[in-house]
């Protein structure tokens, strides 16, 4: 089993219209966490992440182009399962399994393309990519899962009900959740 004791800083920058279903602005974010291994720690790693998302209205008044970029990365010797970074499901790379692909450095695109159908119920159409590798100077651009994906949402006052269907490789990934994915 893993267990540590870590100390977490994060940075953000934040220009979106709205937390729940933005149309057009701006969203960075740093994060770094630190575990050392001590008398309640039994692992010893850094992890840091960038996020940077990008929101903007194409056509008005409601089809949004909405574009999300992630790294992480984690350093550490002999780390076990369980701090490995994943990608895969419903928040990352919808149409693989959850969680399919483990490793110390991970990089996640997704884009979407959302519009209105009728009423509070609109439509998506996503691409989602991403990869894993062991380390950072080993980072190309071949072989990465590109999995599309096709969208519907159910616009509320305060939430937001979506539901997706990921094309994998692999298999096909159904999702239901609330919130848009970024």
């Amino acid at each position: 089993y893993v267990y540590f004791t870590s100390a977490f800083v994060t940075l953000r920058y934040d220009t979106r219209n709205s937390f729940i279903n933005p149309s057009k602005g701006f969203y960075a974010s740093c994060d770094a966490e630190f575990a050392n291994l001590n008398v309640k720690s039994n692992v010893n790693f850094i992890r840091w992440s960038s996020v940077v998302q990008y929101f903007s209205t194409l056509w008005h008044p409601s089809t949004v182009i909405a574009l999300r970029l992630i790294s992480n990365n984690i350093i550490g010797d002999n780390l076990p399962l369980q701090i490995l970074l994943p990608v895969g499901g419903t928040n990352t790379l919808r149409g693989s399994p959850i969680d399919r692909y483990l490793d110390k450095n991970t990089i996640l695109a997704n884009a979407e393309l959302r519009f209105p159908i009728v009423w509070r119920l609109g439509g998506l159409v996503a691409l989602d990519a991403g990869k894993v590798f062991s380390l950072l100077n080993k980072a190309t651009l071949n072989a990465w899962e590109i999995n599309p994906t096709l969208g519907l949402r159910l616009y509320m006052d305060t939430f937001i009900v979506r539901i997706d269907i990921g094309f994998g490789k692999e298999t096909t990934g159904f999702y239901f959740n609330f919130g848009q994915l970024f």
